[in-house]
């Protein structure tokens, strides 16, 4: 009986990974409220990515997937990095641009990483064999291949074809 439970959860989270990269192309869906109506880029894979990451942390618990890996050591210097550099360019009293304040545009660069580190952690937890990359390729593929269906679709409506 848990067998079966383990397979289903390895399965959700294949499938809600590459639903993940089947929706990576669709980076303007007007429909996330956290990013604010004055970001352009709001990439609808982050819908999935919300699902997939409690499953991945799921898997972490049960053992299946390694929590730990090198690369975390360089990821927490650069985020260190990051945080000090914002820190400091408070400092410094900057101006305001684009009717923006300095303390906007660096929340709006944290809400970025933060959603970018979602993207890495899934990557890193989710491939590990190279049959999951096979068939992560298999995904992207025909997430590359819906968007230059609709990029032709959306030209030929502009064209008046």
């Amino acid at each position: 009986m848990m067998e079966t439970h383990r397979d289903w959860l390895d399965r959700s989270a294949d499938l809600l990974w590459g639903l993940v990269l089947l929706c990576l192309p669709v980076t303007s869906f007007p429909f996330i409220p956290l990013l604010g109506s004055g970001t352009q880029v709001r990439p609808l894979s982050i819908y999935p990515l919300v699902l997939l990451l409690p499953l991945l942390l799921l898997q972490i618990l049960r053992k299946k997937v390694n929590a730990w890996h090198p690369v975390f050591i360089s990821l927490g210097i650069f985020l260190l990095m990051m945080i000090v550099t914002a820190c400091l360019g408070a400092l410094l009293a900057p101006v305001e641009l684009r009717g923006q304040t300095y303390f906007d545009r660096a929340l709006r660069a944290l809400i970025t990483v933060v959603i970018g580190l979602g993207f890495f952690l899934a990557a890193l937890w989710s491939l590990r064999s190279q049959q999951q990359l096979r068939s992560s390729l298999k995904w992207l593929y025909l997430g590359l291949v819906i968007s230059f269906i609709w990029g032709m679709i959306q030209f030929a409506s502009y064209k008046g074809f």
